[in-house]
């Protein structure tokens, strides 16, 4: 057999190379939607793919699509909706000063990202991610007056295209294994849901477009894992592997 010519060695190195330099590109593309976690027009118009119509955002309970659907529930509220969470939160908090950057008083969030494993496809222009994120929520709840802070374990599901030569989101799925009070256990936490359905303190603002992958939180009444979604594998081109967005038609 043959030993590859030098021009045959230096395009497998530069092929390995690019693949790494997309790699370290799709880690810091998806690290600043930790950074930045919901915070308005910056994550969305920086990091989510702009061109592609079938955009998405998921959750375990459904999926949005299209980038207005995805903004409107992605991104966060509205003015609209700032105004009534800064009316609701004044009305127990009278102290807080009537100006609508403070609607989100003493809200906050954060994630880390854990266990990378992303695929780039063999053309270079797609590329699947699967990460676990361990997180915390800080909420107001307008029934009681207090806040309520929840910590999670969700898995992060994505699908990753290149526009214009950087890449962006497209199919992204949140997907939570649990949740919890901090001073419950997801156990305890998920008997409470099962007895008393109709609490999800996550529902967001608008009904959902598709059903979701198929996940579910922890409960006692399933085995584990609850659920499984595929993790990314080598593929040579997009229209030969699986979605984690929408189904195709």
């Amino acid at each position: 057999m043959a030993k590859p010519t030098m021009e045959e060695r230096m395009a497998a190195y530069e092929k390995k190379a690019q693949k790494a330099l997309d790699y370290a590109e799709i880690s810091n593309v998806f690290a600043l939607h930790e950074y930045y976690h919901h915070v308005p027009t910056k994550e969305f118009d920086m990091i989510f793919a702009q061109e592609q119509p079938d955009v998405s955002f998921g959750q375990n309970n459904g999926m949005w699509v299209g980038r207005d659907r995805v903004r409107n529930n992605y991104v966060g509220s509205t003015k609209e909706q700032l105004q009534k969470k800064l009316e609701a939160l004044r009305k127990w908090h009278p102290d807080i000063p009537n100006d609508i950057k403070y609607a989100l008083s003493g809200e906050a969030g954060f994630h880390m990202l854990t266990t990378p494993l992303i695929e780039i496809a063999e053309d270079g222009e797609t590329a699947k991610g699967m990460w676990y994120t361990p997180g915390f929520l800080t909420m107001f709840n307008e029934k009681t007056g207090k806040w309520n802070c929840v910590w999670m374990y969700e898995k992060y599901a994505i699908d990753f295209i290149k526009e214009h030569g950087k890449w962006k989101i497209w199919h992204f799925n949140a997907l939570c294994d649990w949740s919890a009070p901090y001073d419950k256990s997801w156990v305890e936490s998920s008997e409470e849901r099962r007895l008393n359905p109709g609490g999800d303190f996550m529902m967001l603002n608008d009904k959902r477009d598709l059903p979701g992958l198929g996940t579910e939180e922890y409960s006692t009444r399933r085995a584990q894992p609850n659920d499984y979604i595929k993790p990314p594998e080598p593929y040579r081109t997009f229209s030969e592997t699986f979605s984690y967005g929408p189904p195709r038609k």
